[in-house]
């Protein structure tokens, strides 16, 4: 776990040994110090809050996808606002949590990305449906890769159904990585769910 304010640490610690599965075995109060640790040892799962000295969370995301992109990221903070939540889900984590959550909740969510699946607090995710303005601008053929990925089709799959070559699948798959600044397919997914381009699957209690 990572977050800047020990006391929030101890607290998750002692409530998730006493009614769960999970423990804590680290805690940092900076990503920087998490990034050195990651080279060699492989959590489960980070929980990260996002506003805190040196590497905020959100970078500490990004980061964590890129290098490792088998663990899963789980942010736990206080920030319910779209300019916020909206990056933090970009950057590749599976599960938004609020600081006031319930201990029911933090654990159900633990379990949801466990398992492989997206979690995110209901006040957070409200504040995605409110319209925004993208400054990304998609080609017809990359909504159809980004859609398909999202199905879980691979890129000979996506190949066969558009009727193009694996190496122009390849390409859309880049161009969509950089406009949209995700590090790799999760994080174009997450991205698509924000913008509207496909229907979420992450799951709200």
């Amino acid at each position: 776990m990572v977050d800047d304010h020990q006391l929030m640490s101890d607290g998750l610690r002692q409530a998730l040994e006493a009614g769960s599965r999970f423990r804590i075995d680290r805690t940092f109060t900076d990503g920087q110090r998490l990034l050195e640790v990651l080279k060699f040892e492989r959590p489960e799962i980070i929980i990260s809050d996002i506003s805190m000295p040196g590497v905020n969370g959100i970078e500490l995301a990004r980061e964590v996808a890129k290098r490792y992109p088998s663990l899963k990221f789980v942010f736990l903070t206080m920030h319910i606002t779209a300019d916020v939540v909206r990056p933090a889900m970009q950057a590749g984590a599976q599960g938004y949590l609020l600081k006031d959550s319930r201990v029911a909740d933090v654990i159900d969510a633990l379990e949801t990305v466990a398992s492989g699946g997206r979690y995110i607090s209901p006040r957070a995710a409200a504040s995605l449906l409110d319209p925004v303005e993208s400054k990304i601008t998609l080609t017809p053929r990359e909504k159809d890769v980004l859609v398909l990925l999202a199905r879980g089709a691979t890129t000979r799959d996506i190949a066969d159904t558009l009727m193009l070559s694996t190496n122009t699948i390849e390409s859309h798959r880049r161009n969509l990585l950089s406009k949209t600044g995700a590090t790799n397919t999760a994080g174009l997914i997450v991205w698509a769910v924000t913008e509207g381009y496909i229907l979420p699957g992450w799951k709200m209690p």
